[in-house]
């Protein structure tokens, strides 16, 4: 690009930047400029108009727009050792007539309230309880609760094998395995 062509250019950008307008509009009012919106946008990145004062900080959306923090990758836990779903297909495929159970955690808003959801392998039925809280200890006293109503027979043949996902709420796993009142597994 020319020096000429560079304060050409600068003369029609800058006096509009400075109203507010976008780089898009700019350059869709003004196709005497001749550079699509990202080459403009280039340009004004690496310091080409800075001379004329245009620079970055010019780009009203630019200075406002804050960077996004990258995603960091989800990191598995040692304590889930032993209570992975292939563990769990490979329990099944030894113990054919173990009955599996389903729970999970149904929720609309994330303050709650939170329905813990129980789907049986064997039957068509869902049964759910409902929690103000969604923590594994709120959760894990539902188990309690039924183990205590049913009896420690009835409870070990419908609730003889869990399955749930890797929510925050099933997280502490011991929890889930052991009545927190008696200690009984």
């Amino acid at each position: 690009m020319t020096s000429t062509r560079m304060i050409m250019i600068a003369e029609i950008i800058g006096p509009l930047l400075k109203k507010g307008q976008s780089i898009y509009q700019i350059v869709k009012n003004h196709p005497e400029i001749g550079l699509c919106v990202k080459s403009l946008y280039t340009y004004i990145e690496s310091g080409v108009f800075s001379t004329q004062g245009i620079d970055n900080f010019s780009l009203r959306r630019q200075v406002s727009m804050r960077k996004r923090k990258p995603l960091k990758p989800r990191k598995e836990p040692v304590c889930y050792d032993g209570f992975r779903y292939e563990d769990y297909l490979e329990f099944k495929a030894a113990n054919r007539n173990v009955p599996t159970t389903e729970m999970d955690t149904v929720w609309n808003a994330p303050e709650g309230p939170y329905i813990q959801t129980f789907l049986f392998e064997n039957a068509p039925v869902m049964i759910g309880f409902l929690h103000k809280e969604k923590r594994s200890v709120s959760m894990a006293s539902t188990l309690d609760m039924l183990q205590d109503r049913l009896g420690k027979n009835d409870f070990q043949k419908i609730f003889s094998l869990l399955l749930t996902d890797r929510g925050t709420e099933f997280s502490k796993h011991e929890l889930f395995e052991s009545n927190s009142e008696t200690g009984n597994f």
